[in-house]
């Protein structure tokens, strides 16, 4: 007999002070993958998991070394060949908490306010991977855990996935009997609607430089004389777009495959307006190519952004300098049937071609991560996650999303297994993610646990219908 939505709240409920002990647990390793001062505690946090998984789930559960040394945690079931396979991809791993003086609790020792629980991971991606582990626990107990899984827990998603993107290949042969890919690391618009996440952007960035002079040198005895590289580094970065803002680079709107007009009348069906979106973002949605529809420019057009601009000094008061050298961050948001690695060579040698002879260009941190992903609307998994969330959600219709971020690995990983993504995420804008007071809704927890474990059950019984 199927299990009902009211079962699985049920077990939520009578099992809630467990869940968030357990919960707390994993959300006080400080795993901070971008900086190596935290090795050890990503470590344990990678051990922790294992343990838990092994001991909860009753999974075979492997730690697998990357080249980076962050650990890679395979973990699987076997139910039968003849079962349905889903592979469920997520991280333990968690964006440095500074500035810790911006906590008003502190960051690894959860604490609950407000019907929320505070802790960096609390939702990204922590809190989504624990939800989904506590319903494969629940389908355990009930002996309803009728298909097999996959579990790939990686580490580093927050400094680039390198070491998983290098194990891919080696993972082949186990992640090829996958029937369908589950993310549960996106999110919805509102409280109110679940929410399917139908695409993302690829990504790709590096970082250039200007400089050549001997040190920063006086700007009375020097001004109008030596070469200025914060004003050459800012004309060489305008150059890069045209009045309009579109990028100039050769080839940089090349090989996009645009939304057929369903999707995007889908996509229009978002609740953003321009208010909205100056409430959540501080500002009208005035950025990217002038005269393109906004669901345009936020889903579905490649992107350049500046991430970080710095040169000479940046103290109190005035200094007259000409400052030595000027560095920019840039980024590049790709399109769905572009090459993140095509897009970052072109843009390379634009810069190249386009900055001073005079002074010494550098160009570091060049990094093309994984290219852009889209689901099929007609996907039976999609329509099936569609039903579930309206009753998840008490009736409202789930928002169908094209997401303009990214999740590096998550192209990598459809192609790797040669199969379809569904991504279901429960996060909100309110949760500042990667942010202090980094923190998720318990309400949205409970319903990221009812729709896993009722979408689990539901997909291993595909199989009697096939």
């Amino acid at each position: 007999m199927p299990i009902t939505l009211k079962k699985i709240d049920q077990y939520y409920q009578e099992n809630y002070e467990t869940i968030i002990e357990q919960f707390s647990k994993f959300l006080s390793f400080k795993s901070v993958s971008t900086d190596t001062a935290f090795e050890e505690e990503l470590l344990s946090c990678a051990n922790w998991l294992m343990q838990f998984i092994k001991e909860r789930l009753n999974f075979n559960v492997e730690l697998i070394p990357t080249v980076t040394g962050k650990p890679l945690i395979l973990a699987k079931n076997h139910c039968g060949e003849d079962k349905k396979t889903l592979l469920y991809y997520g991280h333990y791993d968690v964006q440095p908490a500074d500035p810790y003086d911006k906590w008003l609790s502190d960051p690894f020792v959860a604490e609950i306010r407000d019907g929320r629980i505070f802790a960096r991971g609390a939702q990204d991606n922590k809190g989504q991977t624990f939800f989904v582990l506590k319903a494969l626990e629940f389908l355990v107990q009930q002996n309803s855990l009728n298909c097999n899984i996959i579990l790939l827990i990686e580490g580093e998603e927050e400094c680039g996935s390198v070491g998983i993107e290098k194990a891919l290949p080696e993972l082949k042969t186990t992640l090829e009997a996958a029937d369908l890919l589950l993310v549960c690391d996106t999110g919805t618009l509102s409280p109110l609607q679940g929410a399917i996440t139908m695409g993302l952007r690829g990504i790709c960035g590096l970082t250039v430089s200007l400089g050549g002079l001997r040190c920063d040198l006086h700007s009375g005895v020097h001004g109008g004389v030596a070469p200025n590289p914060a004003i050459e580094l800012v004309r060489l970065l305008a150059s890069l777009y045209d009045t309009n803002l579109r990028v100039k680079v050769p080839g940089f709107y090349d090989d996009i495959i645009a939304p057929t007009e369903e999707e995007l009348a889908e996509a229009k069906k978002a609740p953003i307006t321009d208010e909205l979106y100056k409430q959540i973002a501080g500002a009208p949605p005035m950025g990217g190519e002038k005269g393109k529809d906004f669901h345009l420019r936020r889903s579905f057009l490649p992107t350049l952004e500046i991430n970080g601009l710095s040169s000479g000094y940046q103290g109190p008061g005035m200094k007259t300098i000409i400052p030595q050298e000027a560095f920019a961050k840039l980024s590049c948001r790709t399109a769905f049937g572009q090459s993140s690695k095509k897009i970052i060579e072109r843009l390379e040698s634009t810069i190249k071609e386009m900055a001073p002879d005079y002074l010494e260009l550098k160009i570091t941190d060049v990094e093309a991560g994984g290219d852009g992903v889209r689901a099929r609307l007609d996907s039976p998994h999609v329509q099936k996650a569609k039903q579930l969330l309206k009753q998840v959600y008490n009736g409202a219709d789930p928002i169908l999303i094209w997401e303009g971020a990214s999740i590096p690995v998550v192209s990598n990983l459809c192609k790797t297994a040669d199969t379809e993504p569904l991504m279901v995420g429960f996060g909100l804008e309110e949760d500042n993610i990667h942010a202090p007071n980094e923190s998720f809704s318990l309400e949205q927890f409970r319903r990221g646990l009812i729709f896993t474990a009722k979408f689990v059950e539901d997909f291993a019984s595909e199989q009697d219908n096939s």
